[in-house]
């Protein structure tokens, strides 16, 4: 839990942990130092650390006897590293790649450990994305640009201001829901939720619905706007997004935390951190927007408008107070804070214009205000409101697509009775008997047995499994589908495997998230040393010889 006082006993549930990017061993230090909570001092003589080993995990290593991890340079990390240089030029402390190398890197502990001293790739790097220049005169100074200020006065990595620098050149009109999921792919963006394939119906519906042109896009062109590559990142980040997109749309964080496996704290804090990284984002997008007016020479008689920085305004109050965009305005107005704003909602009414026009006798039973206080309030409202039709046309926000069914499966290309991960899962299990009347498969947690009935007339099988899964209303469970691969009655899973086989390809994001999933989950057989066909390739070259 993380806890940060003393305890009789300290209780650790398993030896394979998150680290914030992937699943590894637990590192002996981490063990050591939550372990060192354990003992109550005036209360206890002794403490007591307990430590769950998977039965998986073989010969773990005895924690109790290891020695910690040495310590190690933060600055290995290329990212903070080149935070580091970053701050060591805005700060004047260093003005030349020669100074970096004198004044900074030779007194780290990364140079002691054999980490270098030379910026020059780092340097070069930092100029190409605008965050740094070079003297013009001399072609030896160094220092930062305007993004590169914002960067080290916001107190956040290169890469994310390089990412909102992105987002703004390519997408035009974004939507909130690309915004989010930009911010929250943000280092800074914490906590990183973890994603589960199950999880995949709950975000189905509002991965579906919302509109969205990042989610229009393929993975490739996703990664390429967004600048990463790390698609367990990906995946967090659109759990994060959907769980913040409905919120603004009503839902409690209490009722979200208990629909995504999340602590409810977690989300307030993820809630935080997104204020912070939209700040972020509103820096970058004016100081962008004004460069490009600047390098405008027409000359235009209204005044223009930043797409960009008035949806980051309008979501970082639709999050703060979990409204939709249409209910901005109201957020505005001074005197109406998040009591006040929640009671007009659930009095219909919804927006600006439909507060202005209710009698004031009604606006008094729902604000519990009267006389000169509402008199400014409405007052207030009206000025608010004449100022959004005058100057920004995209206060009423962009229509919604009309929701699905939140049982729809994400991944539209499987039927809906075959669970793909189920399909994974069954790609590890073991035939231990085979015949036309049961089939018995091992390699999970216990052994099942799969009873067959096969129909006189039409030869089709029925099949029933003695599984939890299957008792749950699951009549394809892990089980059920490693037995019809077995028995080759499997003319609608092989297209499914060569579908595992082939990759995400060209498809939406909105629509490869299993494929996604399935790319980066063989983190778990690496750590403990499986090898498994996740492809199905000895099923499909079966299939192949059958039609020979």
């Amino acid at each position: 839990m993380g806890v940060n006082f003393p305890a009789r006993k300290v209780v650790i549930l398993d030896s394979y942990c998150f680290d914030g990017e992937k699943f590894g061993p637990l590192p002996v230090a981490r063990y050591l130092q939550a372990a060192g909570r354990a003992g109550r001092a005036g209360f206890d003589t002794k403490g007591e650390s307990v430590l769950f080993l998977p039965k998986w995990a073989g010969a773990n290593p005895d924690y109790s006897s290891r020695k910690p991890e040495p310590i190690r340079s933060g600055l290995f990390e290329k990212r903070k590293r080149t935070f580091e240089v970053l701050v060591d030029v805005s700060g004047r402390l260093s003005i030349s790649e020669e100074h970096l190398s004198t004044n900074f890197a030779k007194r780290t502990l990364w140079n002691k450990q054999g980490g270098g001293s030379h910026f020059q790739g780092l340097v070069e790097e930092l100029i190409t994305q605008g965050l740094l220049r070079r003297d013009s005169k001399t072609e030896v100074y160094l220092s930062e640009t305007a993004l590169g200020r914002i960067a080290c006065q916001m107190v956040v990595e290169p890469a994310t201001v390089c990412r909102f620098v992105g987002f703004f050149q390519t997408l035009v009109e974004p939507t909130e829901f690309d915004l989010l999921l930009a911010s929250c792919l943000a280092s800074e963006c914490t906590p990183k939720l973890g994603f589960n394939f199950e999880e995949i119906d709950a975000l189905a519906g509002t991965l579906l619905s919302v509109h969205s042109d990042l989610l229009d896009s393929n993975l490739r062109g996703v990664e390429e706007i967004l600048g990463t590559s790390n698609r367990r990142s990906i995946l967090s980040a659109l759990k994060c997004s959907v769980i913040l997109q409905r919120h603004i749309q009503g839902e409690s964080l209490e009722q979200l935390a208990e629909n995504f496996d999340a602590y409810p704290y977690d989300l307030h804090l993820l809630k935080q951190n997104l204020a912070w990284i939209l700040s972020v984002a509103d820096r970058v997008f004016g100081y962008l927007f004004s460069k490009s007016l600047d390098e405008d020479s027409s000359e235009e008689e209204t005044k223009p408008v930043s797409h960009h920085r008035n949806l980051t305004k309008d979501l970082a109050l639709m999050v703060e107070y979990g409204i939709p965009r249409s209910s901005v305005g109201l957020a505005m107005v001074p005197g109406i804070g998040a009591k006040r704003l929640h009671a007009l909602i659930a009095a219909e009414v919804h927006n600006l214009e439909d507060f202005v026009s209710i009698p004031e006798a009604k606006l008094n039973c729902i604000l519990r205000v009267k006389g000169k206080a509402l008199e400014k309030i409405l007052a207030a409202s009206n000025e608010i409101l004449l100022e959004q039709k005058t100057e920004d046309p995209f206060a009423l926000g962009r229509p919604t697509r009309p929701e699905v069914p939140k049982n729809d499966s994400v991944n539209t290309i499987w039927p809906r009775d075959v669970d793909p991960y189920r399909l994974r899962r069954a790609l590890e299990l073991q035939c231990d008997h085979a015949s036309e009347d049961c089939v018995r498969v091992s390699g999970g947690a216990e052994p099942h047995r799969i009873a067959i009935h096969t129909d006189a007339r039409t030869k089709a099988r029925t099949y029933t499994c003695d599984c939890a899964d299957f008792a749950k209303g699951h009549a394809r469970c892990t089980h059920v589908l490693r037995a019809q691969l077995e028995l080759r009655d499997d003319v609608d899973l092989i297209p499914l495997l060569r579908d595992l086989a082939s990759g995400i390809g060209e498809k939406p994001l909105r629509f490869s998230i299993g494929e996604i999933w399935m790319s980066v989950s063989d983190a778990y057989d690496k750590y403990t040393e499986r090898n498994t066909d996740y492809t199905g390739q000895r099923f499909l070259c079966k299939a192949t010889a059958k039609r020979r």
